[in-house]
């Protein structure tokens, strides 16, 4: 795995030694096709919509031409704007995708929306922002408000819905938070998916392994492949 700018494990969100470790892991040996796959699709959204990633995409461009397009690549099946009350703290508030292993485990949840009950089949809940925005400062609307740091927002709806991962993107960077620290707002594991993407394909290969569905599927146990890495 390359050091630099391309992967962040602040915090540290995972052990040093297990993320090290990586392409020694069962994991990592089967992965070639489907990160493949994964690499050719990024690869020609990106390209694809250079001229718009390049000007200022608002939040919607972004998350139409770049974050579904890579949560469907990473195998996911997503829902969008979700409804969430927010009980005693009051509010109702939207979550930006609802991600599942599958249709049936989406289906299966269906009947439960508009309540917590809707994200108990879910692997991951991901607030997205626009193309390129730091991820560490507070969003300024259309209004001239300015609202919470993304990072805490994601907080509040993996502590409402009970999701023990959450994701956080601009559409190039990505970030996974644990519920068990994501409210310190620094204990995450950041990955540039574009630089991962122009440098080779491990590079990616490692963005991948660490963000698709089958990182957040649990086993028997209760436990997922994102837990061995923490330690």
């Amino acid at each position: 795995m390359s050091e630099g700018a391309i992967f962040l494990n602040s915090g540290p969100l995972f052990s040093g030694e297990q993320l090290a470790s990586l392409e020694e892991r069962p994991e990592w040996s089967g992965l070639d096709e489907a990160a493949r796959t994964a690499y050719e699709v990024v690869k020609e959204t990106f390209e694809r919509h250079s001229t718009l990633l390049a000007g200022n995409p608002s939040v919607e461009e972004t998350r139409f031409h770049m974050v579904t397009p890579t949560l469907h690549t990473l195998g996911f099946t997503h829902s969008a704007f979700e409804p969430l009350s927010l009980g005693s703290e009051g509010g109702l508030i939207r979550v930006d995708y609802a991600c599942f292993a599958n249709a049936e485990e989406f289906g299966a949840s269906v009947d439960a929306r508009e309540t917590v009950g809707f994200f108990r089949n879910a692997l991951t809940v991901v607030r997205a922002v626009g193309w390129g925005q730091n991820l560490d400062n507070a969003v300024d609307n259309a209004d001239g408000s300015t609202d919470v740091r993304p990072a805490m927002e994601l907080d509040l709806i993996m502590r409402h819905t009970g999701v023990r991962y959450g994701i956080l993107t601009n559409g190039c960077d990505w970030r996974l938070y644990h519920h068990s620290t994501s409210g310190t707002l620094t204990t995450y594991f950041h990955a540039d998916m574009i630089a991962a993407m122009k440098s080779d394909f491990e590079d990616f290969k490692t963005f991948y392994l660490i963000f698709n569905k089958h990182a957040l599927t649990v086993d028997k146990m209760g436990r997922c492949f994102l837990d061995s890495l923490i330690g």
